[in-house]
């Protein structure tokens, strides 16, 4: 595992500041969204070799961190809530995706407090 852990840390150094642009009305808060952390993490994942994959198997989401070369694998797993409409469904599975990279890159999403505003 030495050699995906390596590749990480080298590629973590080269993540820009996630901002949280998305806003959530129900809870009167501020998140950073799926696409604007694809957007800040996978290619600097992918200039060292690492690949973000994820999949639904049964009721669970895993994501997988996948170093191209060795074939290391860092997962995360999620069991989905039971009884789900399909948006439901679709909009945890996003929520999952999100979480799962978050914390198996170590991220937090910068807040400006208001400033933008």
């Amino acid at each position: 595992m030495k050699s995906i852990y390596q590749s990480l840390a080298k590629a973590k150094a080269k993540f820009p500041s996630i901002k949280k642009e998305s806003a959530n009305p129900y809870y009167k808060s501020k998140y950073a969204d799926l696409q604007t952390i694809l957007e800040a993490v996978e290619k600097p994942l992918l200039d060292e070799g690492i690949l973000i994959m994820s999949a639904c198997r049964e009721s669970s989401v895993i994501t997988s961190l996948v170093h191209i070369e060795t074939g290391e694998v860092i997962d995360s797993v999620y069991q989905l809530t039971p009884g789900l409409n399909a948006q439901g469904k679709g909009s945890e599975i996003t929520y999952a995706r999100r979480y799962q990279i978050q914390c198996l890159l170590n991220l937090v999403a910068e807040d400006d407090d208001g400033n933008q505003a």
